[in-house]
């Protein structure tokens, strides 16, 4: 993979990979579908469709697009009341089938999404990261998203992983800034927020609770 000559050659015949512009997403994540096949139409060459499965790598690990075989290795989090404690609860199977489904149709939409990271050397999954699009008082956001199985915690994969999906979004995203959302108790992701170069920007509510917004812009990364 050649990401500074913006191509992908892993058996993908140097694709060309797009900046999308963050106007592409809809001001309303849930717009009419109407809305949504125009938006899709318009932006279509954006999108990663086919066989091309891997989205980017690091030193260690491996990004690439969540499919529903990857249902067991997820639930390793989602029924893990520790990993899930700054969540709404744990999932059942039905539930994280309904993730994946959720995910993909986030790849269909807008061309990113949460992405299964693995270890380059076996194969091993150790959790998700990737771009999520939110919306944040009214405004379309992109938010570096992460979660990983506790059995790989303190390992420095959240970060590594986060940092990748960083600078593909500024590389390959015509966004201003990106961001996470954060529980203000969860410490341990707020320090992979604050690796990353974010700063505390502001507070919402959200999930129905106060949730910390860490940012950082374009020509503040790190």
């Amino acid at each position: 993979m050649n990401y500074g000559g913006r191509t992908m050659n892993r058996g993908m015949a140097h694709l060309p990979l797009p900046v999308i512009p963050i106007g592409a997403i809809p001001a309303k994540l849930s717009p009419r579908v109407g809305d949504i096949e125009d938006w899709r139409w318009r932006y279509r060459h954006f999108f990663f469709r086919g066989k091309i499965m891997n989205i980017l790598e690091t030193e260690r690990l491996r990004l690439r697009k969540m499919t529903m075989d990857d249902a067991e290795n997820l639930l390793k989090i989602f029924s893990d009341p520790i990993a899930m404690s700054f969540y709404p609860g744990t999932k059942t199977f039905d539930e994280t089938m309904k993730w994946i489904k959720w995910t993909q149709s986030n790849y269909d939409q807008f061309g990113i999404g949460l992405w299964i990271v693995e270890r380059k050397n076996d194969g091993v999954f150790v959790g998700q990261c990737g771009l999520v699009p939110q919306e944040v008082n009214g405004q379309p956001e992109i938010e570096i998203g992460y979660l990983f199985a506790r059995d790989y915690w303190g390992q420095g994969f959240a970060t590594e992983a986060a940092k990748g999906c960083r600078d593909w979004g500024f590389k390959h995203l015509d966004s201003p800034r990106l961001i996470s959302l954060i529980d203000p108790s969860n410490a341990p992701s707020v320090r992979v927020a604050q690796r990353l170069g974010m700063k505390l920007s502001g507070s919402i509510k959200k999930w129905n609770k106060s949730i910390d917004v860490y940012a950082i812009s374009r020509d503040r990364k790190v």
